[in-house]
């Protein structure tokens, strides 16, 4: 599922973009469940862009996070 607010542009090296939303797709993908959601949404807010993954997985431990 994708979901877009606004117009957002994002300006940046393509490939890396690529390469960092791919990663956090693969990460949702391996770690949600079978019936499970994975959302990429993006959004103008303030004069930038907000892009970010969603997914129903277990998500990341609270001891994880500080690392992160």
């Amino acid at each position: 599922e994708v979901e877009t607010a606004g117009d957002p542009v994002i300006l940046g090296d393509r490939n890396l973009l690529q390469q960092a939303v791919g990663n956090l797709l693969g990460n949702a993908v391996a770690h949600t469940p079978a019936g499970g959601t994975v959302t990429l949404f993006a959004r103008s807010e303030s004069g930038t862009v907000l892009l970010g993954v969603r997914d129903t997985g277990p998500g990341i431990a609270a001891q994880h996070l500080p690392h992160i």
